[in-house]
C-alpha cells in the first residue's frame, strides 16, 4: 500500500492492501505547505471577522496585530507630539520673559525721568541760590575759623583767629620750628661714665669668645670620639672575619658579580 504525505511515497510493505481510512491516504494540503507570515495574518483576521458580530465592522486595533513598523510609527507620533508640547511650553516661557523685560524697561524708564526732573529741580534751586547776594564770609571758612577756634589754634602775630589755609586742609595744624632746624647733638657724657662702658663692652667681647672656643672645643672631642669608634669598629669587625687568600688570579675572571662585591685587596 502506497500512501502520501508531504507530497512522498511510501509502502508500508509487500502483503499490504490499499484498503484503509482516507485520513490515513491523503494528508491535509495544508500540512504539505509550509507556513509563512502572510499565511499566519491572514488566519488572525479570518478568526477576528469570525469572533466580531454581524452588522459591526471590526476595529483597526483589534483587526490588525502590532507590527515592527506599526509600532515604530505609532512611536514616532508619539515623539512629535512631545517635541510639539515642549515647543509650545517653551515659546509660553519666552512670551512671559519678554513681557517682563518690558515691565523692567518701562520701570527703569520711569526712574530716569524722574531723577532727571529732580536734578532739574536741583539746577534751578542752586541758580536761584547763586543769583541771591552771598555773605562776606563763605561758609567753608567760617566753619574753618570755628573748628580752628575751637582746638584752640590761633595765629602767631596778633592772636587772632586763623584763616583757611591755601591748601583747602583746614584740620591740619600750624607748621611751627623746621626739622632741619631742630638740635640733634647727643648730650655730653663724663670721661669716667665713657671708661666704664668701653670696659663692660670689652669684657662682654671676652666672655663671648670664651663661650665660642668652648663650643668649638666640644665639637672637636665629639667628631674624634666618633673616629676612633669607626675606626674601633672596623678592626673588631676584621678580626671577627673569616677570609680566604685568592692566589689564583684565573678565578677572578670566572665569578660573578655578586661575589666580586665581596672580594677586597688589602
Amino acid at each position: 500500500m502506497v500512501t502520501t504525505r508531504g507530497g512522498r511515497r511510501t509502502s508500508k510493505g509487500k502483503g499490504a492492501t490499499e484498503s484503509g481510512d482516507e485520513s490515513s491516504q491523503v494528508t491535509d494540503s495544508q500540512d504539505s505547505v509550509p507556513e509563512t507570515p502572510n499565511t499566519r495574518r491572514s488566519r488572525r483576521r479570518a478568526a477576528a471577522a469570525k469572533a466580531e458580530p454581524q452588522g459591526e465592522e471590526p476595529s483597526s486595533q483589534e483587526s490588525v496585530p502590532a507590527t515592527p513598523r506599526s509600532r515604530a510609527r505609532a512611536k514616532a507620533k508619539r515623539t512629535a507630539k512631545k517635541k510639539q508640547e515642549q515647543q509650545e511650553q517653551q515659546e509660553e516661557a519666552n512670551a512671559a520673559s519678554q513681557e517682563v523685560q518690558q515691565s523692567t524697561k518701562e520701570t527703569s524708564q520711569k526712574k530716569a525721568k524722574a531723577t532727571q526732573k529732580a536734578d532739574k529741580n536741583d539746577g534751578q534751586q542752586t541758580a536761584q541760590s547763586e543769583t541771591a547776594p552771598t555773605p562776606a564770609v563763605s561758609t567753608d571758612i567760617a566753619a574753618a575759623t570755628l573748628l580752628a577756634a575751637e582746638q584752640g589754634h590761633a595765629a602767631q602775630g596778633n592772636g587772632s583767629l586763623r584763616g583757611l589755609p591755601k591748601s583747602g586742609r583746614f584740620w591740619k595744624s600750624p607748621v611751627g620750628a623746621r626739622t632741619s632746624a631742630m638740635n640733634k647733638s647727643k648730650p655730653k657724657v663724663a670721661w669716667k661714665v665713657k671708661m666704664l662702658k668701653k670696659e663692660k663692652e670689652k669684657r662682654l667681647r671676652a666672655e663671648l669668645k670664651e663661650m665660642q672656643a668652648e663650643t668649638e672645643r666640644k665639637k672637636q672631642e665629639l667628631r674624634e670620639r666618633r673616629k676612633k669608634n669607626i675606626e674601633r669598629r672596623l678592626a673588631n669587625e676584621r678580626r671577627g672575619e673569616v677570609v680566604q687568600m685568592i692566589t689564583n688570579t684565573r678565578k677572578l675572571k670566572k665569578m660573578s658579580r655578586k661575589q666580586l662585591r665581596s672580594i677586597e685587596k688589602r
